[in-house]
C-alpha cells in the first residue's frame, strides 16, 4: 500500500473543522486544516495535497473564489476540490469543476464516500 493520502479541510467553523478532520483521520487519510480560505490557500501552495474539502460559506473568501484562486496556482490547479457546506444552494450556478458537491445535511459518511471515490480508493475501502 502507498503513502496515506493527504487531505485539506478548509473550513472557518471549528467545531465542524474538528470533527470532519477527526472523521477522516479515523479512516487513514492524513489531515491538514485551515480557518480561512486564504490560510488554506497557503498551505495549499506550500505542500499541494491529494484532495481539499471546502466549505463555500467564509468571511474573508467565499467558497467560488477560493476555488478560482487553487485553479489559477500551477501547483494546486489539477487538485480535486470538493465542497462541503451547508450554503451549497446559495452558490448555485458557480459550482462547476469541483470533483463533487456536498450538502453537510449529506453527513460525514457520504463525504468519506466521495473522498475515497475521488481519490480512486473505492476497491480499498470495500476490501478493508
Amino acid at each position: 500500500m502507498g503513502q496515506p493520502k493527504r487531505i485539506l479541510v478548509i473550513e472557518d467553523h471549528d467545531d465542524q473543522r474538528a470533527i470532519a478532520a477527526v472523521f477522516l483521520e479515523h479512516f487513514g487519510f492524513v489531515v491538514e486544516t485551515a480557518t480561512s480560505a486564504r490560510e488554506g490557500l497557503q498551505r495549499a501552495r506550500a505542500e499541494p495535497p491529494d484532495l481539499v474539502v471546502l466549505d463555500l460559506m467564509m468571511p474573508d473568501v467565499d467558497g467560488p473564489g477560493a476555488f478560482a484562486l487553487l485553479r489559477a496556482e500551477p501547483a494546486t490547479a489539477a487538485v480535486p476540490v470538493v465542497a462541503f457546506s451547508g450554503y451549497t444552494d446559495l452558490f448555485a450556478g458557480r459550482l462547476e469543476g469541483y470533483a463533487a458537491v456536498l450538502p453537510k445535511t449529506a453527513g460525514l459518511e457520504r463525504l468519506l464516500a466521495v473522498v475515497r471515490s475521488t481519490l480512486g480508493l473505492e476497491s480499498a475501502a470495500a476490501a478493508g
